[in-house]
């Protein structure tokens, strides 16, 4: 049917795709440590894949392989002549193609999750499976002869048909898709200019060209939507033969010149962590597989706070004076935090003063999100609910009090967790006169959650947060909550806090975690007391690690990363 370099032209180069979006000027470009990674004894080698726990995916010879921690596995369709292993997920399910010798100019798409399953697009020739995400949604390119090729998403029940809807773009192929179901894909055409372009696919199609080139490959892309791929100066060719590699990231290409490489090279998929792989040719014109680490100077870090706001007003106010560091401080002015809060007790934001400063963390850019567990977890931390009728809140009664009521003005807490979130949301929504807003996030206090805990999240559309990367986060958050102001201790000593935050920041960093995540309590006197000798102790620990730091700085910044992190599963606590 279709000629092998036909073939190898939508195959090999796993995504050719356009980015007709200018180069943004005047920032500053990624440095990457870099590695080559060639199958023991072969003649050439290509990295295909690679997931967040560092597993990598590519082909040498006629073969596939599986590279995980300094070993290969070979990985070979059964019967088949060729295989080629192109995509993996974090749960480690493998997608890539093989032929047969019976049929040996035609591809079959397989799914590898400890056995081998084809799959093909009803009434195709030919299927290429390229890319897979942790939901196992697969995308790829269908065809058969006489047919133009069309690209597909398959969910493990069906497929859909994916095709740009340019006028003259008649081929469309899909290669690689992300966990927030963006993908990125190429286009080509008999009236569709000259080149093969890309596109980005994300609820509508945008096409990706890099400045000036004649075709663009978009190859691969991560959930923070970095785009990786390969363009060159020519109509049509295969990124292992010609082209460079590029990564697309925040409006802005840059091209890899990694050591060794000749003119040729094309990176075809990047992961969370921001690693790359792909192939390049040495001076000879040998065929190898690279992986490119960034090397990261600076690391972000995300505050939360739980257990407030302290809303009793004959006591200290401690996340009055917490927002007052955050704005101003001897670190960094103008951090941004997110705050997990009760939003109902009589002494949190269930007071006047309590409801002010929900408002007031609102109000000065901070994301507000529910601290909140339910019955049936173990130590159910209920929201301290109030056990009084609303009309006796001393907060503006009325549209606001009205959300505390369920059904005939029982108090929070008798009808579980579902209907308690559903409170806590519209108190929040009112508070801030915006029924729009979207808390989005919440925490289970002590981490501690089950099954009909997480039921009664999703219920409600809000995602379980956790908290530090210091491989035990509660020691954290124990240490912190010790003894704090509002359960009548003096708080915990800031020598202790203060190194359990040096210890947990130094361990993300030596996990390769560069954005942290930290879990404090705006109700603990101490840590009100002390915030600002805490965030000298956070700059001091990356510095000894070799790190500058960052706090987050925008609202929209802080729910990035808690949504990276839930999409990566990071909010199990690493």
């Amino acid at each position: 049917m279709k000629t092998k370099l036909i073939t190898t032209l939508v195959l090999v180069s796993l995504m050719i795709s356009l980015l007709s979006i200018s180069a943004v000027k005047g920032q500053e470009e990624s440095s990457y440590s870099f590695t080559t990674i060639d199958f023991p004894g072969a003649a050439s080698t290509i990295l295909y894949g690679i997931n967040d726990v560092g597993q990598i995916v590519g082909s040498y010879g006629c073969r596939g392989f599986l590279f995980d921690n300094g070993s290969f596995q070979t990985i070979d369709f059964p019967g088949a002549k060729c295989t080629e292993a192109w995509g993996i997920n974090n749960g480690g399910q493998i997608v890539g193609g093989y032929v047969t010798e019976e049929d040996p100019e035609d591809w079959y798409g397989f799914l590898y999750d400890g056995s081998f399953q084809t799959i093909m697009f009803p009434g195709s020739d030919e299927t290429y499976a390229f890319g897979i995400n942790d939901a196992g949604q697969i995308v790829g390119h269908y065809g058969k002869e006489g047919w133009f090729w069309h690209g597909f998403l398959f969910d493990g029940s069906g497929f859909q048909t994916i095709k740009v809807p340019y006028s003259g773009c008649e081929c469309t192929a899909a290669h690689g898709i992300n966990n927030v179901g963006q993908a990125v894909g190429s286009y080509w055409g008999s009236e569709c200019g000259e080149g093969i372009h890309g596109f980005l696919f994300d609820g509508g199609f945008q096409a990706i060209n890099f400045p000036d080139a004649v075709s663009t490959a978009a190859l691969g892309i991560n959930d923070r939507g970095q785009i990786v791929g390969n363009y060159s100066g020519y109509s049509g060719w295969i990124p292992s033969q010609i082209g460079i590699a590029f990564l697309y990231d925040n409006g802005t290409f840059q091209t890899l010149n990694f050591p060794y490489f000749t003119s040729v090279s094309a990176a075809y998929d990047i992961n969370n962590a921001g690693q790359l792989v792909g192939s390049y040719r040495d001076l000879y014109g040998q065929l190898h597989g690279f992986l490119a680490t960034p090397v990261v100077s600076c690391v972000t870090v995300l505050l939360t706070f739980d257990d407030g706001p302290e809303g009793d007003e004959y006591r200290f106010n401690s996340t009055s004076s917490v927002l007052n560091t955050l704005s101003t401080n001897s670190v960094q002015e103008g951090i941004k935090a997110t705050f997990f809060t009760l939003t109902h007790g009589q002494h949190w934001g269930g007071s006047e003063l309590g409801a002010n400063l929900l408002y007031a963390e609102y109000a000065n850019g901070h994301v507000v999100s529910i601290h909140q567990g339910g019955k049936g977890c173990k130590g159910p931390h209920v929201n301290q609910p109030h056990t009084k009728r609303v009309d006796t809140f001393p907060y503006p009664v009325g549209a606001c009090g009205e959300v505390l009521k369920k059904g005939e003005g029982e108090p929070v807490g008798k009808n579980g967790l579902e209907s308690d979130l559903v409170a806590a949301i519209r108190r929040l929504r009112c508070l801030f006169l915006n029924s729009n807003y979207n808390p989005e996030f919440v925490r289970p206090p002590m981490y501690i959650y089950n099954a009909s805990v997480l039921d009664a999240y999703n219920s409600q559309a809000v995602k379980c947060e956790l908290g530090n990367c210091d491989g035990d986060g509660l020691k954290m958050i124990l240490t912190d909550n010790k003894g704090t102001g509002d359960s009548g201790g003096p708080g915990p000593l800031p020598s202790v806090v203060s190194e359990t935050l040096k210890r947990s920041v130094k361990n993300c960093l030596q996990q390769k975690i560069y954005e942290i995540v930290l879990t404090l309590h705006d109700s603990n006197d101490t840590t009100a007391r002390n915030l600002n000798r805490y965030l000298n102790d956070i700059r001091q620990a990356a510095e000894e690690e070799g790190f500058t730091i960052k706090f987050v700085e925008s609202e929209s910044e802080a729910r990035e990363i808690l949504n990276r992190r839930w999409i990566a599963g990071n909010w199990q606590g690493n």
